[in-house]
């Protein structure tokens, strides 16, 4: 009863001095003791206690906060950092070679602080000196004024200050000399001049293919001279271009001298076929037979082809199916001399071929390459089977063979593409200067034309040019000035952007 009492007592002190707060205090805090609680009165209206609080330090600020007991009202104060409170604790002064320090201690906490003093460096005085000699070193010794250390400088020998007193010239055959003295010794020295020998001029000329050369030896100093004599060395052939004898052709060999322009030229006579004649041999129901021809074993020339005749049946077809380009054939035949009855699959005609290559030149004729055509077992078609027929195969661009079956095997037709170009007639001639003129006809299929020859031995010249059909069909090409005498001039041209084989010319153009 007597607690409850209390407590309300206080809780009307405490409501009457913050009514009479509201009229009576104007500054904005006021605070009075209850117990042991401190209680603060802000803004005339909160009544505080005091919440938490911290001391400040040397480097760290203080605080203390209140907190009003009625509602979330909060007020706090700062307390400054008082800083630290420095004292010297130790000095070391410098030296002439370390460096000093001041340390300074806070009285308050444990806060250190060190000051370097800079090192004073040595300060040096020369206390001995000896000067140096011809042969011999100086020195300079110093100390330091502030301390113990000391250094010593060497002054490097002069050496001997030389003056000529005598001098005798070498010459080709004999030494010479120099006496000399030194300016500040009693030294002396002679110096031999060895003789210098012979300064040789030396005077040539180069030996050639027929005549000889000479090395001339001469001094600059004295009459000496001295000749030697360089033998002619004869030519040297080197083969510059062959073209060897065929059974019927000329062939022919260039060499040029590598030394000088001599050259030298030879020619083949053809050297003749070598016939080989094949006997007709009649063929059997099981073996083969060939028809007569010849050959040459040299060059291989065929005068008259010798035709296998397979060995065969005298047969009767008992059943036949054609075969066309898409589907294979059939065949049932029985021999009339042996009574063998065979059958066979007529593998398909797959392929046509220009036995001869795909490219021919033009000629103003018809061009008609030989056809081979091959079945889908890459046998041969008999000629007999079939027969050919041309279309577009006189002026120059794609030609095109027509294969029709006509045999009784085959039925249908097969087609190839051949190209013509035009290679043209080439006339060389020599002009005077060493050179020589080529002349040559075009046709508008002809875009382009090249010509290759040779100025010396192994280094070719091209000369390319575009064709323009505003200038004559006729052009003609000169040069003068080649280092040889002797080359081969070689022309070919472009069409359908495909270049022709060369055609060849050789000239000699020596003294001309």
């Amino acid at each position: 009863m007597k607690n409850k009492l209390s407590r309300k007592f206080i809780s009307l002190i405490l409501a009457i001095i913050i009514i009479l707060s509201a009229f009576t205090i104007p500054s904005s805090a006021f605070s009075l003791k209850v117990g042991n609680n401190p209680y603060i009165i802000f803004s005339k209206w909160h009544l505080c206690i005091l919440k938490d609080n911290a001391e400040p330090d040397c480097e760290n600020n203080g605080y203390v906060i209140y907190k009003c007991v009625f509602c979330k009202y909060t007020k706090s104060t700062i307390k400054e950092a008082y800083g630290h409170s420095i004292y010297e604790s130790e000095t070391v002064n410098p030296t002439c070679e370390n460096d000093g320090y001041i340390t300074c201690n806070c009285e308050n906490c444990d806060y250190t602080e060190k000051e370097i003093i800079s090192k004073t460096g040595h300060e040096i005085i020369e206390i001995e000196k000896l000067d140096a000699t011809c042969l011999k070193d100086g020195y300079i010794k110093f100390v330091c004024k502030n301390c113990d250390y000391t250094e010593e400088e060497t002054i490097s020998k002069t050496g001997h200050e030389i003056i000529e007193l005598e001098k005798v010239d070498a010459t080709c055959l004999e030494d010479g000399y120099t006496k000399n003295i030194c300016e500040n010794c009693d030294y002396t020295e002679i110096v031999t001049h060895h003789k210098t020998g012979h300064s040789i001029v030396v005077n040539t000329l180069a030996e050639s293919c027929e005549t000889d050369g000479y090395i001339q030896h001469k001094c600059e100093n004295c009459d000496y001279n001295e000749t030697e004599i360089i033998p002619k060395r004869g030519h040297s052939f080197i083969e510059i271009e062959r073209e060897d004898a065929t059974c019927e052709l000329d062939g022919y060999v260039y060499y040029e001298c590598e030394y000088c322009d001599a050259y030298d030229y030879m020619e083949f006579e053809p050297t003749g076929h070598t016939v080989v004649y094949i006997e007709a041999v009649e063929p059997t129901c099981t073996q083969d037979g060939c028809t007569e021809g010849k050959y040459c074993s040299k060059c291989n020339n065929i005068f008259k082809r010798s035709e296998v005749l397979p060995a065969s049946h005298t047969d009767k077809i008992l059943e036949l199916t054609k075969a066309t380009t898409e589907q294979d054939g059939y065949c049932k035949k029985e021999c009339t001399v042996c009574g063998c009855i065979t059958e066979e699959t007529i593998a398909k005609p797959v392929n046509v071929i220009c036995s001869k290559g795909t490219i021919y030149y033009y000629t103003g004729n018809e061009i008609k390459p030989e056809i081979e055509v091959r079945d889908a077992n890459d046998n041969v078609i008999p000629e007999s089977e079939y027969a050919v027929a041309y279309y577009d195969n006189i002026e120059t661009g794609k030609g095109t063979a027509i294969v029709v079956f006509k045999g009784g095997k085959y039925e249908g037709t097969l087609e190839t593409k051949f190209l013509i170009n035009h290679c043209p007639a080439i006339t060389v001639s020599r002009v005077r200067n060493r050179g020589f003129k080529v002349q040559f006809s075009v046709t508008p299929a002809v875009d382009c034309i090249q010509i290759r020859y040779y100025d010396s031995p192994s280094k070719a010249k091209d000369i390319v040019q575009t064709i323009n059909y505003d200038s004559p069909k006729t052009l003609t090409y000169t040069t003068t000035n080649l280092n040889v005498s002797a080359y081969t001039v070689m022309v070919r041209v472009r069409i359908n952007g495909r270049w022709s084989n060369w055609g060849k010319k050789m000239i000699n153009i020596q003294n001309y």
